[in-house]
Parts: C-alpha cells; structure tokens; sequence
C-alpha cells in the first residue's frame, strides 16, 4: 500500500527541525535534485554478464509542450565503436518535491539504422515515486501512451493503455566498479492493457533500479532480459562518483561524467 505523504519539507534532515526519514524507507534515496541540469552519469550495460557499451547521461534545463522540464540526454557508445555513438534518447522530467517524485513526461529516441526518430508522449505523466515507507509497499499506476514514428518515410502513431506497479522492494548493499552503495531497490512491473476482449493480453515486463540513499543516483538497473546497467561515474548536484584513472582506462570511457 502507499502510506500518506511525509512532505520532504516537513523532513528537513539537514537543519535537523523536522521529524526523521526512517531508516527503511525508500525516501532516504529521494533526491529532488537529481533532475538538475549539468547533472551527468556514465553506466557500463552488460548482456548476459558481458559488458557491451558505455552510457552516458547529460541534463539540460528544457521546455516541454510549453512546460519547464529537465531533458536527459543519452548516448550509447557501443565497444565495437568506440569513438561512434550508435543510439540516442531524450527523457523529458519534471521534479515534484512535494510527492518525493518525479514526473515522466515524454522521451524520445531513434529505434535502428534504417528507422527514424521515435516519439513517445505518456499521460498522464508518469509519476516516479519513493514515497514508500516499508519494503513490500508497492502503488498502481495507469497510463496512456501515443507514440509517433517514422519508418521508411511513413509516419505512424499508436496509442496504448498501461498498467504499473512500483514496489519498493527494501534496502540492498549495491557494488559497482565505482565502488558499494547503500540503496533503494525499486521494481517496476509494467502491463500492456487489452484494447478489445479479443486483444490478446502481452506478458508484463519487470524492471529493477537501485538508487543510492542521499544522492538519488541509480547505482544499477537490470530487466529479465538479462541486460543491466552499473554506475561507473556520476556528478549530481555537486556529489561526484569518479572511478581512479586505471580502472577508467578499462572501460574506455569517451569523457568523465565527474570530471567537470
């Protein structure tokens, strides 16, 4: 179940005036400062334990369909080519403080070669929350989501219907290549609703993240296709995550993500 709003404002850790986070909750890992532009991480995605390419993240203040937004920038840099970003995608977000969330408005991205940019617009926005007090809590969401596309130079646009249930799944000690983190494990588990009784019903896809107490960074993310993420490095809101020089060297990293 989801428990009734502590408001960060009422929290305030830092002046020590307020009533304490508990220790447990997921809201030791809300950081409403996360979403900041010139905040930057770089993660290495491994397939089937094998590390594949390197992730970079880079945020800018943006407008979004008329609203203040951060977008995030990725790009994926395939070891095959390394000096060559293969793929791209664009996450549109708002911060909401009062909720201990964030709000995904829309992303955008290129899907393969011979495709074309992909844009998909959720609404509502999709609320990203750590408003969890006890592991096991979890809170439903439904969505819609109209995605435009082109392909070949047709354009098409699809609307769909979710269903997602965020669960907070407890607090985990997390290593990475940037070291071990304290964390809050997240799982998501999305569902593609029927449009028709006749609609056969899609399988539901589960996500896992690991976001790091204080600084909100998400330390791992991992789905059951066996591909996950770990941090390498981070600056977020002036906390930097570097790795030492010789291990940065292993992962050919095209630019530090900390060293700004």
């Amino acid at each position: 179940m989801k428990y009734p709003l502590i408001p960060l404002a009422a929290v305030v850790l830092l002046c020590g005036c307020g009533p304490s986070i508990p220790e447990s909750s997921a809201l030791q890992c809300y950081n409403p400062n996360f979403y900041q532009a010139g905040n930057q991480l770089t993660l290495a995605t491994y397939i089937d334990g094998r590390m594949q390419s390197v992730q970079q993240w880079q945020m800018k203040a943006a407008q979004y369909q008329g609203q203040a937004a951060i977008v995030t920038e990725l790009s994926t840099n395939s070891l095959q080519h390394p000096q060559q970003f293969q793929r791209w995608a664009s996450r549109y977000n708002q911060v909401d403080a009062e909720q201990s969330q964030f709000l995904a408005l829309a992303v955008e991205f290129n899907n393969q070669h011979e495709f074309g940019p992909v844009s998909r617009v959720f609404s509502p926005a999709v609320p990203e929350s750590f408003n969890f007090i006890t592991a096991g809590d979890a809170v439903d969401t439904r969505y819609q989501t109209t995605e435009h596309s082109l392909t070949f130079g047709v354009e098409f646009t699809e609307t769909q219907q979710y269903r997602r249930t965020t669960r907070f799944m407890g607090m985990e000690s997390i290593t990475t290549p940037a070291g071990s983190f304290d964390t809050c494990h997240l799982q998501y588990t999305k569902q593609r609703l029927s449009a028709t009784d006749d609609d056969q019903e899609q399988p539901a896809k589960v996500e896992d993240a690991w976001y790091a107490k204080q600084s909100g960074i998400p330390v791992k993310l991992a789905n059951t296709d066996g591909v996950y993420q770990l941090l390498l490095e981070a600056n977020v809101a002036g906390m930097q995550v570097s790795l030492a020089p010789d291990i940065r060297r292993q992962f050919s990293l095209p630019s530090a993500a900390a060293a700004q």
